[in-house]
């Protein structure tokens, strides 16, 4: 039960913040258009970056502590 909670709710976490990476792709597009400067398509790719960083370390933390309840038990 325990390694199924791991699974189902950690890891899709995991795969989910890669799809807010693709907000990236979003942000050139709105370059290309001249809807968005350079700097401002780099300064929010950056805060992107640093949210999924932060969210991914965040899930790892999780899933580490998970695992070893689980080992432990």
């Amino acid at each position: 039960m325990e390694k199924a909670y791991t699974v189902k709710y950690l890891m899709p976490s995991r795969a989910a913040s890669s799809t807010v990476r693709s907000t990236t792709l979003h942000f050139k597009k709105m370059n290309k258009a001249n809807e968005l400067t350079e700097d401002d398509q780099k300064l929010g790719e950056e805060k992107i970056q640093k949210m999924t960083d932060k969210f991914i370390e965040k899930v790892d933390k999780e899933v580490e502590n998970k695992t070893k309840e689980i080992m432990t038990d």
